[in-house]
């Protein structure tokens, strides 16, 4: 998934912190990693699973 998929046209703040944390935390428990072409591109996220699972 794309970065800019969860980001919709109408965006509060608050919103966006909240996601920017869960995706540091995501990255942080290796349940997902992440990929980024070039500067200012978007960003792709790969689900690597849960170990909870």
């Amino acid at each position: 998934m794309k970065l800019s998929e969860f980001i919709p046209d109408i965006v509060d703040v608050a919103y966006v912190i909240t996601l920017f944390i869960s995706v540091l935390e995501l990255i942080q428990s290796k349940i997902i990693s992440y990929e980024q072409e070039s500067t200012f591109s978007d960003i792709n996220f790969t689900y690597m699973g849960d170990e909870r699972e």
